[in-house]
C-alpha cells in the first residue's frame, strides 16, 4: 500500500478503566490494541470485562506478572512471555499475535524469546515516530508517536538524545512540543501524517489518564481521529504488522519519514 497513512492505539497494562477508553473508542468508530498482563501493580479488569472487551478489540500480551524482562532470569523472562500469551488466549479464545514488554524494556535475546512463543510483533515505547514496523528477530518492531501524558520537556529530549534521535528532537521542537503537552503535539502529528503518510500511534495507561484528569483531552483527539478516519484508516496493531512489517518496502518509507520523526 505504498505510504498510504494510518492511526492506531495502544493501552496498557489491563486497568479497570480501560473499559471506558474502550466505550470512547467504539464512540467514535475507532480500533485498538490493549496489551494486558493477568496481574499488576496498578489493578487489572475481571476476566468477563476482559472477555467483553476482547470481542471489540485486538488483545496482546504483556507478560503474566507485569514484570520486566530485564530483571528476571532468561528462564523467568521466558516463561512470563510465554504464559502471559497462553493465559491470554485460554481467557479471550482468540489468538494473541502483538507483545508489549512492560515499562518498554528489553534486550535483544528476548525478541527471540518473544519470537519462540509466537508472538508476530512488539510494541515499544519509541516515541515521536511516523514510522512502519521495522524488522528484527522475525518479529515486527512497532514504534510509537505519542503517549497520553504530560512530560516534561526536558524528559522527552533526554529519550531522543539517548537514542541519538537528533532528528526527533528537531521534529519535536518545531512541533511544538516544548510546552511539554501531549494534546497539541498529538494533533500536530496527527496533521504530519496525513500530509506524508505513515503510522500515527497513540498509546497510554488508563489508570494515568485517571488519576491525572486526561479524559476530555483524549477524547477531544479522538474526536479529531474520528473525523480524519476517512483519509487515515484506523487499525490495530496487528493489522498494522501483518500489512506493512514484513516487506523492503516498508523499511523504505520508514527511512523517509525520518526527516519528521525518530528512526523507528
Amino acid at each position: 500500500m505504498g505510504a498510504t497513512g494510518c492511526m492506531t492505539f495502544s493501552w496498557d497494562d489491563g486497568h479497570p478503566s480501560d473499559m471506558r477508553v474502550g466505550e470512547l473508542l467504539d464512540r467514535h468508530g475507532l480500533n485498538g490494541t490493549f496489551y494486558i498482563p493477568m496481574l499488576a501493580r496498578t489493578g487489572t479488569m475481571s476476566v468477563g470485562r476482559l472477555r467483553d472487551l476482547s470481542r471489540r478489540f485486538e488483545m496482546g500480551g504483556h507478560t503474566l506478572h507485569h514484570l520486566s524482562l530485564t530483571k528476571l532470569s532468561n528462564p523467568l523472562a521466558e516463561s512470563e512471555i510465554h504464559d502471559g500469551k497462553t493465559w491470554m488466549e485460554q481467557v479471550t479464545g482468540q489468538t494473541c499475535s502483538m507483545f508489549c514488554p512492560p515499562a518498554g524494556q528489553y534486550e535483544r535475546k528476548h525478541l527471540r524469546m518473544i519470537a519462540k512463543a509466537g508472538f508476530i510483533g512488539v510494541r515499544t515505547i519509541e516515541l515521536l515516530s511516523l514510522g512502519y514496523p521495522r524488522r528484527a528477530c522475525g518479529l515486527a518492531i512497532m514504534p510509537t508517536t505519542i503517549q497520553a501524558k504530560d512530560h516534561a520537556p526536558t524528559t522527552i529530549i533526554k529519550h531522543l538524545l539517548k537514542r541519538i534521535s537528533l532528528r526527533g528532537l528537531w521534529s519535536y521542537i518545531v512541533r511544538g512540543g516544548v510546552a511539554g503537552q501531549w494534546e497539541p503535539l498529538a494533533r500536530r502529528m496527527l496533521e504530519r501524517t496525513a500530509q506524508i503518510g505513515g503510522v500515527f500511534h497513540l498509546w497510554g495507561h488508563s489508570w494515568e489518564l485517571e488519576s491525572e484528569e486526561q479524559w476530555s483531552r483524549l477524547e477531544r483527539i479522538l474526536q479529531l481521529m474520528g473525523q480524519m478516519k476517512g483519509q487515515l484508516p484506523c487499525l490495530s496493531n496487528g493489522e498494522i504488522c501483518r500489512r506493512w512489517g514484513a516487506s523492503s518496502e516498508t523499511l523504505r518509507n520508514s527511512q523517509n519519514l525520518t526527516r519528521f520523526a525518530p528512526p523507528a
